[in-house]
């Protein structure tokens, strides 16, 4: 999963906004049973969504 996220970083992303994104990603996936159950689509779909959207909103900010 975290190879694949950074493969979806622009090449300007900061070293900060990777690590805040991974630290969200970390606090989001550790412990939760979905990323246990999940069949691999379902989670390679989360895991878009939910890095696109980090990406989004470190944008924006």
């Amino acid at each position: 999963m975290i190879h694949q996220a950074y493969n979806m970083f622009p090449e300007d992303v900061s070293t900060e906004s990777a690590e805040k994104l991974f630290d969200e990603l970390w606090a989001a996936v550790a412990g939760q049973e979905f990323v246990i159950e999940a069949e691999y689509d379902e989670l390679e779909s989360w895991l878009d969504t939910f890095v696109r959207q980090k990406l989004d909103e470190i944008e924006y900010d």
